[in-house]
């Protein structure tokens, strides 16, 4: 359960409002036990499941996927 740095911005040093780089997160973010500990590794997970899904979708229906840039913030 990796993540792809890019999708958080333009590169790995953006940040998101918790204050962690990218890849930070791709760091801390591997396995499905990081997600359940930490809110910010399900999030990533979702997102990874969902840009997997419609890639595939639309390779398979003979189009191009351009992954869509994922940013993580909080309320304050």
């Amino acid at each position: 359960m990796g993540v792809d740095p890019g999708m958080f911005g333009s590169g790995s040093s953006d940040t998101s409002s918790s204050g962690k780089s990218a890849a930070d997160l791709a760091a801390d973010c591997r396995t499905g036990a990081d997600a359940n500990r930490k809110e910010e590794c399900r999030i990533v997970a979702v997102v990874d499941s969902v840009q997997a899904f419609w890639k595939q979708t639309e390779t398979a229906a003979g189009k191009p996927y351009q992954q869509a840039p994922t940013f993580l913030f909080t309320a304050v």
